[in-house]
């Protein structure tokens, strides 16, 4: 089972991708966010397989990207 987050600024596209995506059994939505920060915090904590997010956020900085990807502990995909 994959282990999903996204993240995106916009309440709409959250909605929508999380809709289309709950009908897959092979993925779990563990979490849904609007802030990078909060996901960075909750990867922390959470096993993630994948992230799914919006390049163009006001918070979201190449940097907070390379933190998603460089974690020793795992590997996580992202798609943009």
């Amino acid at each position: 089972m994959i282990k999903l987050i996204l993240l995106d600024d916009h309440k709409i596209i959250l909605d929508g991708v999380s809709t289309l995506i709950a009908s897959d059994p092979g993925i779990r939505i563990i979490g849904i966010f609007q802030n990078p920060n909060d996901a960075l915090k909750f990867i922390d904590k959470n096993q993630t397989d994948l992230v799914i997010t919006d390049l163009d956020m006001p918070e979201l900085k190449s940097e907070a990207l390379s933190q998603i990807t460089e974690r020793e502990e795992t590997v996580i995909k992202i798609i943009i």
